[in-house]
């Protein structure tokens, strides 16, 4: 199946490309996100590229006769890489599956736009397009589903996964942006499946969970994973898709967007011993481990804290407050109004600056976790006055302080 249409593709130099591709005899089309997304009028920069050439065909057309810049990213599997200014083009043989373990496809390559759709996951995602007869070549209905809101595995959908497991988890993520409603027969097929997740390594399984919880219909699709018992198979931890839900209509009411430490600190907000060689061990980086147990110990000291109190200490301490109020809000607090009026009032409002520091209690004959424990106290005593007290008051307050320790 055809039809005409034309589509707006995002990249300046895509027709470049395909001219140069089709010149030697060759076929080269638009393929996957970027005409889905086409058709659904949304932005796509990835843009790839099916063509009838062999790889060595389109190193020479590209790089030897048009001096355009390629990196033979996976030539054993079809695929160049070709850039012009900052754009990316991957560029791929037409290929046939010979066999797969759910992991690996031996592949053979065809000049059959047809049969290379058929090994393609969902309907959605096997489209191609000519831009130059403005032509979009459907084999499986693509078209029909992304207009009803569907994402439908291409044929029997456990064959689809065996293929490759990570289909499990590509399932859900794409239900999240393009589905209504997930379809039962791709649920049922990745319920029966969910054990082979085991067997696809850490770093496939994290790269589509990030993907995954930045949508904002995430909460839903991992309700309805945890409902299959399949998210311990992805990570064994406690996830509280409802506290993530409570968090992206919070952010969004406040008009953030959270980032995925943020998120992923809410999802497992209960897991209040998980260490950062479990987190390391599961790919998230140095970087976001140490700010995911940061903001798990957060949360657990904020519960401790009337509200206006943790609101003023988040708006102290960090310049992105609104995250780390939404994550707090999100796992402790019922009463999101107040948290909101907070934000409003002080979005646009210079911080004051804490009046002590170490060296004026080192002055005054504090050390070592006295000191520390001193300038904390000192701290809540400030932002509970509404940083009225004046630092000679705070420094009255730590010398009678000391007194009382002394006598101790």
């Amino acid at each position: 199946m055809y039809i005409y249409k034309q589509l707006t593709i995002q990249s300046s130099y895509y027709k470049q490309i395909l001219s140069y591709l089709n010149s030697t005899g060759g076929v080269a089309r638009l393929v996957g996100g970027c005409v889905r997304d086409a058709i659904l009028g949304k932005p796509n920069f990835d843009i790839d590229i099916n063509t009838t050439l062999l790889p060595e065909q389109v190193m020479s057309v590209l790089s030897t006769k048009n001096n355009i810049k390629i990196v033979p990213t996976g030539v054993a599997f079809g695929t160049i890489s070709a850039f012009i200014d900052n754009e990316r083009f991957e560029i791929t043989t037409l290929r046939q599956d010979l066999s797969c373990d759910g992991r690996r496809a031996k592949v053979v390559f065809t000049t059959d736009f047809g049969q290379d759709a058929a090994r393609r996951d969902f309907t959605i995602n096997a489209l191609s397009y000519c831009p130059f007869t403005e032509t979009i070549y459907d084999y499986f209905n693509g078209i029909q589903d992304i207009s009803a809101k569907k994402v439908i595995f291409i044929g029997m959908p456990q064959q689809r996964i065996q293929e490759d497991y990570l289909r499990i988890l590509r399932f859900f993520r794409f239900s999240c942006d393009y589905a209504k409603q997930i379809d039962p027969d791709g649920l049922k097929a990745c319920a029966e499946l969910k054990h082979k997740l085991s067997t696809l390594s850490f770093e496939r399984i994290k790269a589509e969970i990030d993907r995954l919880i930045d949508s904002n219909n995430a909460p839903t699709i991992l309700q309805q994973m945890n409902n299959k018992n399949i998210l311990p198979y992805i990570f064994p931890w406690a996830w509280d898709h409802d506290a993530l839900a409570k968090g992206k209509d919070f952010a969004k009411n406040i008009g953030i967007k959270l980032t995925r430490s943020i998120q992923y600190s809410i999802l497992f907000h209960t897991e209040i011993s998980l260490t950062s060689q479990q987190l390391l061990n599961f790919k998230f980086s140095k970087h976001d481990s140490e700010k995911i147990l940061n903001i798990l110990k957060l949360i657990q000291e904020s519960k401790h804290l009337p509200i206006y109190s943790m609101l003023k200490k988040l708006w102290q301490d960090f310049d992105n407050y609104p995250e780390y109020i939404t994550a707090v809000i999100a796992t402790s607090y019922s009463n999101s109004e107040i948290a909101k009026e907070f934000i409003a009032k002080h979005i646009n409002t210079t911080k004051p600056l804490f009046p002590i520091t170490g060296n004026d209690l080192l002055k005054i004959g504090l050390h070592g976790k006295v000191l520390g424990a001193m300038l904390s106290k000192l701290k809540s005593l400030w932002m509970d006055s509404d940083f009225t007290i004046t630092k000679q008051q705070l420094l009255d307050i730590a010398c009678d302080e000391r007194v009382v320790v002394s006598l101790k």
